[in-house]
């Protein structure tokens, strides 16, 4: 038998510094304390005085919109593991995981907890489909994200259009070539857990890209809402307001790592993309924070309630059948 390749000994040490939740949370505590340096405090309260807080009531309906809507995508899904799946266990699973999963990087705590909230079906093989859908939510945001770079002069545009489409490309690819995905798993002996990829086939695969990409453009058009409310009098066009906020959803969606309590590059990326339509830092800040009450919080604190009831009723594992 031939012997793999052995990695060098400082590229396996820069690999476990960059996975290091410690670097990604000195990382991110870098970040804002960048950004609200940049902040000034007179100019952050003026902003809100001067506000349109009126546009801000619809984009808060939109929340629960956006909740269900996930839940609908997720259960659509997740029926391809356990049939039985219901709406109301999917929303659940979703609420309860989210309450969890913003308190690791890159939500990596939703890989272990919405399996765990789902009543049925195996925790592995439901992980790989948390991980399906990660890559089925890219494709229409990255592509459209392109093309919205250019039209706010995003720093380094070029560079993000290009990442944008090559990622997204690999998401198609990795979807219509759900073989890969087995082979991949089979490096780490996990090939059962990902059978069910090759029960959908390319129509579903493609509505559910397809309900993905509607359910991100909705959250552009909340994030409009919350935008246009802090811009105040500001006169900024309805076209490049959208492609800022197509941007910094794209640019989170791509730096996943780099999120820590669901916080760092949304933020980053309002002060240079809303900066380059014609608002303020503190506008934009307010703008990214505001949307993060409303999507991140509040579910949050509704999944919190529903995770630790859940954890005192269940009190113990599943079956070994269900591990």
């Amino acid at each position: 038998m031939t012997a793999e390749p052995r990695r060098p000994r400082w590229l396996g040490g820069l690999l476990r510094l960059f996975e290091s939740p410690v670097t990604r949370l000195v990382a991110v505590t870098t970040l804002l304390v960048l950004i609200v340096r940049a902040v000034d405090s007179a100019a952050m309260r003026d902003a809100a005085q001067s506000a349109s807080w009126d546009l801000v009531v619809p984009a808060f309906l939109l929340m629960p919109v956006q909740v269900c809507w996930g839940a609908a995508l997720w259960r659509r899904l997740a029926r391809a593991v356990d049939p039985q799946a219901r709406f109301l266990e999917s929303l659940r699973a979703l609420l309860g995981s989210l309450a969890v999963s913003i308190w690791t990087p890159a939500r990596a705590g939703d890989f272990a907890a919405r399996p765990t909230l789902m009543p049925r079906g195996s925790r592995r093989t439901l992980a790989v489909a948390v991980a399906a859908e990660n890559v089925l939510r890219l494709p229409v945001p990255l592509v459209i994200a392109a093309p919205a770079a250019m039209v706010v002069g995003f720093t380094a545009y070029g560079l993000f259009a290009g990442a944008a489409i090559a990622v997204a490309l690999l998401a198609v690819g990795l979807i219509w070539a759900p073989g890969a995905a087995t082979r991949i798993a089979g490096r780490f002996g996990a090939e059962r857990h990902v059978e069910f990829l090759h029960g959908l086939s390319g129509g579903e695969r493609l509505r559910l890209i397809g309900g993905h990409g509607a359910r991100y453009l909705l959250l552009v058009a909340q994030f409009m809402l919350v935008a246009l409310a802090m811009s105040g009098p500001a006169e900024v066009g309805l076209l490049p307001m959208a492609a800022a906020c197509t941007v910094v959803l794209a640019a989170k969606l791509m730096a996943p790592l780099l999120n820590f309590a669901e916080l760092g590059i949304r933020e980053g990326a309002s002060v240079v993309a809303f900066g380059a339509v014609g608002l303020s830092v503190e506008q934009a800040l307010q703008a990214s924070l505001l949307l993060y009450g409303m999507n991140v919080l509040v579910p949050a604190a509704v999944g919190a309630f529903y995770w630790l009831r859940s954890s005192r009723r269940d009190g113990q594992d599943p079956p070994a059948a269900n591990a």
